[in-house]
């Protein structure tokens, strides 16, 4: 069953409309959901699965959604079993394997007496080689995510939804996860900003202005349609443009006209010394001859203008979020980093990259925390697991983190 949007519309408590009349189908069998960043794209999917109640319309979903959240938060003593919802089979199965009868424990088994080892079996699909019994908190961000969509998959649910998946993902890790949606039983829908994750699938659906549309195809094929548009709509917006100015141009030049008609009326008038009674009607004609003609040409001008602003309007204005770092160029020659073997002096650009569980997360809180052995200046470090407090505002969040800026 495809996931149904029926006049779907979300609009926030301070009367901020994120989107209005949403209607459409995800129907797969692999669609994408694109949009610039605040969208609204997280607060559709959180609609869709029930934890946000819709202003006014309707969704109707499959019964069994897996979900994939792109902070991914566990407890502090959850294991690897636990991401998975097998913690206690394994543990009446070790019970019985142990010599433990009771019928409770049978009950709680069931049929999954070989559920560690398909579960074994799915993770070295995956090109995993983690113990159910590892601590969650032990896994690099990318091997959390790896798991955790390795269990979404073999859950066996009626509809995937994926937020973000590619995050914290290594090259080989994003490819055993296109394989996998390729390969998907269920009709999935992914929010991603990795076009090459983007190329796999058959169907984009873009949010945007509050608005949803369809487009067929890879996001390839997205672009071209789109370039194709814009293409013919800066040709409209070009055109649009020059009519407009033809008309303003005309509209001057009969300005021009009408003042210099209207000197020429009078003295024209002066020197034959008309009747007065006739040198008025005369008068009276030729301003509401001036009169008609101004307001054909405003009305022109105000048509011209109005389809210009029409042409302009489909021009796509996707715009960066622009936000002003005081303080952070490096002087040159600066010493940032210093450690045996390696020595970053400002203003240096560096990758650290290495496959998911190789370490580089703990080399940079080793680095930041200014562990014996490293040597750093002042920094500023972003994690991948930031926590952000949701209850807390914007400005919150940035006072906060910084308050000496506060």
């Amino acid at each position: 069953m495809p996931i149904l949007l029926n006049d779907l519309s979300l609009v926030w408590p301070d009367g901020t409309t994120c989107f209005s009349g949403l209607n459409g189908a995800f129907s797969g069998p692999l669609t994408a959901l694109i949009g610039d960043n605040g969208a609204g794209k997280t607060s559709l999917l959180n609609v869709i699965l029930g934890k946000i109640l819709p202003t006014a319309g309707t969704v109707e979903k499959p019964e069994s959604i897996a979900y994939l959240p792109q902070d991914l938060a566990w407890n502090e003593n959850d294991v690897v079993a636990d991401i998975f919802g097998v913690t206690q089979v394994l543990t009446a199965i070790s019970a019985v394997e142990a010599g433990e009868y009771e019928p409770e424990l049978y009950e709680l088994i069931g049929e999954q007496w070989d559920v560690g080892e398909r579960i074994a079996a799915a993770l070295s699909a995956a090109g995993l080689d983690i113990p159910l019994d590892r601590p969650i908190k032990s896994l690099s961000g990318g091997e959390a995510v790896r798991v955790a969509l390795v269990a979404v998959f073999l859950s066996e649910p009626d509809f995937i939804i994926l937020d973000e998946p590619t995050n914290n993902l290594d090259g080989t890790a994003k490819k055993h996860l296109k394989d996998m949606l390729v390969n998907a039983a269920a009709p999935v829908l992914v929010v991603s900003h990795d076009k090459d994750l983007l190329d796999v699938v058959s169907e984009v659906a873009e949010l945007r202005d509050g608005n949803l549309r369809f487009f067929q195809g890879n996001y390839s094929d997205y672009l071209a349609t789109i370039n194709a548009e814009q293409e013919v709509a800066q040709k409209a917006v070009s055109t649009a443009k020059a009519t407009y100015k033809q008309q303003l141009r005309e509209q001057q030049a009969m300005q021009t006209r009408i003042a210099r008609d209207a000197r020429r009326g009078k003295k024209f008038a002066e020197s034959k010394r008309k009747p007065g009674m006739t040198m008025k009607l005369d008068k009276q004609r030729s301003e509401k001859t001036a009169s008609r003609r101004a307001q054909i040409h405003s009305g022109a001008v105000e048509a011209a203008q109005r389809s210009l602003a029409r042409a302009e309007r489909n021009i796509r204005d996707d715009d960066s979020v622009y936000i002003e770092l005081p303080q952070t160029e490096l002087p040159e020659g600066k010493r940032v980093i210093s450690i045996p073997g390696l020595t970053i002096v400002g203003p240096e650009r560096v990758r650290l990259s290495g496959p998911n569980g190789s370490g580089k997360t703990t080399l940079l809180n080793r680095i930041n925390s200014g562990e014996a052995g490293y040597v750093i200046g002042n920094s500023g470090y972003l994690r991948q697991r930031i926590g952000l407090d949701p209850s807390l505002s914007v400005w919150d969040v940035v006072t906060n983190a910084n308050p000496r800026e506060g």
